[in-house]
């Protein structure tokens, strides 16, 4: 397997408290995410996955068999192979060499004491909300 060279930028920074966070652009929180398109409900998920990059050119997102990685540890984006576990996403910047699991987010699914839902656009041009630091 090839690793990606995915990387994220955060646009903006937005507290889920203030009604910021969404799903991405799509589906409701009981709908399953569209197949190959788990970016607008990375959180729609089935138990034991997370939604992944699925290809190498990084253009692609799918519900794929989560790792063993826990929030917080280190990670790299690698194409079907998710390193992060369940409704984790790996958040690779731009120039570093591997990046963190956090947890995806949304109005319904805030975020954690010190950090706050921020969306985030990959390369490829698909946006999620993920958990940053404040």
């Amino acid at each position: 397997m090839r690793t990606l060279s995915v990387a994220a930028w955060l646009l903006v920074l937005t507290a889920c408290s203030d009604g910021g966070g969404g799903s991405g652009g799509g589906g409701g929180a009981d709908e399953p995410p569209p197949e190959g398109r788990c970016y607008e409900n990375p959180l729609g998920c089935e138990g034991g996955t997370t939604c992944a990059f699925d290809d190498e050119d990084g253009q692609e997102m799918s519900c794929l068999p989560a790792g063993a990685a826990g929030k917080g540890d280190t990670c790299r984006n690698v194409a079907g192979a998710p390193e992060c576990g369940e409704k984790l996403v790996c958040l690779q910047l731009t120039g570093q060499a591997n990046g963190s699991c956090t947890p995806y987010c949304s109005g319904d699914a805030p975020c954690g004491s010190g950090q706050v839902c921020a969306k985030v656009q990959t390369e490829g041009g698909h946006t999620f909300y993920a958990c940053v630091d404040e």
